[in-house]
């Protein structure tokens, strides 16, 4: 789902898409088949880290999908805007 050529702000307006995939795809796997769920944290995290812009946008999508920053520290850090946003962002 992540396009090679996204920016940061393309990234952004599909986070929660996004989101939602990596959690579906992790949550599709039993306990028993952590190998095939770790394979797929490594491709996920391996497309996001190869996107083109830099590395600490790339680090913030990482830690917003997993749950370790809120939606509004994203944007606030990411530069969009003030934290004043409804997930429509730009």
């Amino acid at each position: 789902m992540i396009e090679s050529g996204w920016t940061f702000s393309d990234v952004v307006s599909n986070i929660e898409a996004l989101k939602n995939q990596y959690n579906g795809f992790l949550t599709s796997f039993s306990v028993f088949e952590r190998k095939k769920a770790l394979q797929l944290m490594r491709q996920f995290k391996t497309n996001i880290y190869s996107l083109h812009f830099e590395e600490y946008k790339r680090n913030l999508v990482w830690r917003y999908i997993n749950d370790e920053i809120e939606y509004e520290e994203l944007l606030i850090l990411g530069g969009l805007n003030n934290g004043h946003s409804n997930k429509t962002n730009d």
